[in-house]
């Protein structure tokens, strides 16, 4: 490229001059590197003047250039005939410049400009903007910058981060996408109408990328950037603030509640002000609205007006001297309502210690001392309760009329009653009070009663407003009309009988407390075990009858009977069976069962050998109880139309079953009377068993007795016979040869005449004494006085002849039997009185009446005989004494006590050596006996 000099530095109006005069430095060079054009900048910028460069070398001007950018960029510009352009830092100069770099093909041109100052300004606004983008990302709270319709345009790394979205996701959503619960529309609408310049703050939700949801507090500011409206949203994550807020709620709600629940508030009062601050428990317990404007004064007017000096003596006390108090006073609420409170103040002291306030607490101890006086009245009702309970001089009604009292009295309730539900009807079966529906014998449907929802509920039912509590309607309230109430059910062996209650007319200003309640309770439990006593014992009785009428029936079969009519009317088990056991077939086959029982079932089965249960309560011996058969193995039938059932083994003669149709709990007592109506049951079985061998026995032993009655009539006959000619032969040898004996001849006969007279003698009283149970007559009553009468005129001789004395009472007393043989009987004693006696004998007869009995006693004052011996006095034909001491057969004794057995008696004997003897002869009452 050639430039002519002088043409370019004259026409000012030429390129070269404009060139020169650009901002630009610009020089060109030709093919071999020469300047050909250089501008003042570009000279300037070499350190020369531009007239010194035009047609040098560049490399001599600048020896280096070859290894500078700018030289190797000119070289490849060259080469390839492409322009460049390139920043270029001049470390002489200490400037950068932008180079640009125009080939032509006859040279180059290069164009410097100097941006040194510029990339400076661009630093340090690029720092700036990474500076500002740092606080941009790294704020504590997200920032969005979204347009007018919500999209998008830039977030921060903390609002990506807290919506879990990348942000190229982020930047292709609109706000409506995370915010919760507002629309699109709804969300334009209100930027659309917010002012410039001014900040919106609200607080909602935001929705992460995974579906969670956290509050947030959002602050919306609008602005314009080139004319277009622009949203910057900045929002804070509140989850914690939250959930600080929700604690602090929970902590005063808590607080709030403690103190509603301990009736215990704070007060705060400033004694230069007069002023008074009160937490709501504290309005609560004066029955005031929370908040209304209360002074000192005020607080003090609530008190008691005999507590009032009290707490006015306090505050002077605690004002003057710093005292705090600790007091338990009465107050009168705005409602007109007495209540207890214990207030408590502490003095407030200024730097100088003078007292210029009080802080306290007051807490609502109504009921606690309620409570406490409640305990003393349970205390004295609990002693009067046990002496009432324990007072063996009242029967059942005396103490159960006594305990209503009491209860009435405790409670301060003016009704007190027991009721017995049967079906849908109510009794009342004892009551104290004047509540004409509510008397002693009165009935009324269990509909219209609070019983009916008495019995449905565990713990005492307690009624303190009716009409507040809503029985205002209800028909046991139109009935009665009761306004106050409590009862509780009572139970008789596990069943409902009734309920015990109490009432009155008027509310109550307080509820039923613990100890009411426990008292209620406990009078429910002593008339259930009552009842459950009286009812166990009736059982127990009606058990004794059944006994007694078992005792007496003569088979197995009328046995059965007895037993399963017991199990119905007595246990009230209507469905009832009994089985013996046939050791033939050896199997349990059925007797007999309750009607009930054969409505569900045609025939009782027969319960073979190893099967079923009742097979197992039968080789066990062991009772067997079902309160649900359902799901029991080893049933009979597992279509049994029982749903409880009682197995009651009879030892080895077979079992009773009792069941129910309906799934029941057996109690301890159905089981313990099961089990007596077995034992009885058993002993009936084996009486029946013994009594029918002992009737076979009675049969033979009769038979057998009347064979030796006639044996002993005739031997006693042949045996006399012979005995009468053997006394009458040796008599009449004695007449005829007597001159003709010698003296042992004659003593010999006497002997053999005594040893036959002998014989006869005993003869004839053992079959007096064989006759005393078979000849004797039929029993009629007996005057006692008469009798006495009688035996004495038939040993009117004997007495006299020994000059006794016997001594008889005056009774009326009467007794049933054979006239004859208890005639004998006395008649006997007093002969043996008489006959063993040294001197002249007396013998005194008492009559004493004992159980049922009359006890007669012949007391004589005799020889006596040795205590070990008296035994032997009433064997056949023993003898205490020699023949030649005291005549007698040794039978007669025998004879007395045989006949006292036959009258349903006995024979006692008390007696010493020197002392004489008494007689102790025991016989029934004329109208004890059934004979």
């Amino acid at each position: 490229m050639s430039i002519e000099t002088d043409a370019h530095w004259v026409d000012d109006r030429s390129p070269a001059r404009a060139l020169a005069r650009v901002e630009e430095a610009v020089y060109a060079l030709d093919e071999a590197w020469r300047f050909t054009f250089v501008n003042d900048r570009a000279a300037a910028m070499l350190g020369y003047d531009p007239d010194d460069l035009l047609g040098n070398d560049i490399r001599d001007v600048m020896p280096r250039i070859d290894e500078t950018v700018v030289g190797k960029r000119l070289r490849e510009a060259v080469s390839t005939q492409t322009p460049a352009r390139f920043e270029s830092y001049d470390e002489g100069l200490e400037r950068r410049f932008a180079v640009r770099i125009h080939p032509a093909d006859d040279g180059v041109t290069a164009c410097f400009r100097d941006v040194t100052d510029r990339k400076e300004r661009e630093r340090r606004l690029h720092s700036q903007q990474s500076w500002l983008r740092a606080l941009f990302d790294n704020s504590p709270d997200g920032i969005i910058v979204h347009d007018a319709e919500g999209s998008v345009l830039d977030a921060n790394d903390t609002q990506l981060a807290a919506l879990g979205y990348e942000r190229e996701d982020l930047g292709s959503m609109n706000v409506a996408d995370f915010e919760v619960g507002l629309e699109r529309d709804e969300l334009e609408s209100v930027w659309s109408e917010m002012p410039e310049c001014e900040v919106l703050k609200t607080e909602g939700e935001h929705r992460r990328a995974n579906g969670e949801t956290f509050p947030v507090e959002v602050w919306v500011n609008r602005t314009t950037v080139d004319g277009t409206d622009r949203y910057i949203a900045i929002s804070r994550d509140i989850t914690e603030r939250k959930q600080r807020e929700r604690e602090l709620r929970r902590n005063r709600e808590f607080i709030e509640r403690a103190q509603e629940t301990a009736a215990m508030g704070g007060w705060e009062g400033n004694l230069e002000t007069d002023e008074l601050r009160w937490t709501d428990e504290v309005y609560r317990i004066h029955d005031l609205p929370v908040g209304e404007t209360v002074s000192l004064d005020d607080a003090l007017g609530f008190y008691h007006p005999d507590d009032r000096p009290a707490i006015v003596d306090a505050l002077e006390r605690l004002t003057g001297d710093g005292e705090p108090y600790d007091l338990e006073l009465r107050i009168i609420t705005a409602a007109d309502r007495v209540r207890w409170v214990r207030t408590i103040g502490d003095p407030q002291v200024d730097d100088d210690g003078d007292v210029i306030g009080v802080i306290g607490v007051l807490q609502d101890i109504t009921e606690q001392k309620h409570l406490e006086t409640s305990l003393q009245e349970s205390e004295r009702s609990l002693r009067e309760l046990t002496d009432i309970a324990s007072d063996t001089d009242r029967d059942f009604e005396a103490k159960l009329t006594a305990l209503l009292e009491l209860g009435a009295e405790r409670l301060g309730l003016p009704y007190g009653f027991l009721n017995r539900i049967e079906g849908s009807t109510q009794h009342t079966v004892r009551a104290v009070g004047d509540h004409p529906e509510l008397q002693t014998g009165a009935s009324a449907p269990n509909s219209e009663t609070y019983c009916r929802k008495t019995i449905q509920r565990a713990e005492p039912l307690t009624v303190q407003n009716a009409v507040a509590e809503g029985w205002k309607g209800d028909s046991a309230y139109e009935r009665y009309d009761l306004a106050c109430y409590i009862g509780a059910t009572v139970t008789v062996e596990g069943e409902t009988y009734g309920t015990l209650c109490f009432a009155a007319d008027d509310c109550r200003d307080h509820e039923f407390d613990d100890t009411e309640r426990a008292f209620v309770e406990l009078l429910v439990q002593w008339i259930s075990d009552e009842l459950t006593t009286a009812s166990f014992e009736s059982k127990l009785h009606d058990l004794n009858e059944t006994a007694q009428r078992l005792m007496s029936v003569p088979s197995r079969s009328e046995v059965a009977a007895v037993t399963v009519e017991s199990a119905k009317s007595i246990l009230n088990m209507p469905i009832a069976g009994v089985w013996w056991y046939d050791e033939r077939r050896d199997a349990l086959v059925p007797e007999c069962m309750t009607q009930a029982a054969g409505e569900y079932m045609t025939d009782q089965p027969v319960f073979e050998s190893g099967q079923a249960l009742a097979w197992d309560a039968f080789t066990t011996r062991e009772m067997q109880v079902y309160d649900d058969l359902r799901g029991v193995d080893g049933l009979h039938n597992e279509d049994t139309f029982l749903g409880s059932e009682v197995i009651v083994p009879l030892g080895d003669h077979g079992v009773m079953l009792v069941g129910s149709v309906e799934q029941r709990a057996f109690s301890e007592t159905d089981l313990t009377l099961l089990e007596v109506l077995s034992s009885t049951v058993e002993a009936a079985l084996v009486r029946a068993k013994r009594e029918g061998v002992l009737r076979e026995t009675q049969a033979e032993l009769k038979q057998s007795n009347e064979e030796l009655e006639r044996f002993a009539y005739a031997a006693s006959h042949d045996l006399q016979e012979p005995l009468r000619t053997i006394s009458s032969y040796l008599t009449l040898l004695e007449r005829r040869c007597g001159e003709e004996l010698d003296d042992d001849a004659v003593e010999f006969i006497e002997f053999a005449v005594d040893g036959a007279d002998r014989m006869r003698e005993m003869i004839q009283a053992l079959l007096a004494y064989s006759r005393v149970g078979t000849r004797g007559a039929s029993f009629e009553p007996v005057d006692v006085s008469k009798l006495f009468d009688r035996v004495i005129a038939g040993l009117n001789v004997k007495i006299t002849e020994t000059n006794a004395t016997v001594s008889t009472p005056a009774t009326d007393a009467t007794v049933v039997g054979d006239q004859a043989q208890l005639a004998q009987l006395f008649q006997n004693h007093i002969e043996n009185g008489i006959k063993y006696n040294t001197g002249d004998p007396e013998i005194d007869i008492s009559v004493h009446h004992r159980d049922g009995s009359i006890v007669f006693e012949v007391t004589d004052d005799g020889i006596g005989m040795e205590p070990d011996r008296i035994d032997e006095i009433f064997d056949v034909f023993q003898r205490l004494h020699t023949r030649g001491e005291y005549a007698g057969t040794g039978i007669g004794l025998s004879i007395c006590r045989k006949i006292a057995e036959r009258h349903g008696g006995d024979i006692a004997v008390d007696s010493a050596p020197g002392e004489g003897t008494t007689f102790s002869i025991t016989l029934p009452k004329a109208d004890a006996t059934d004979e």
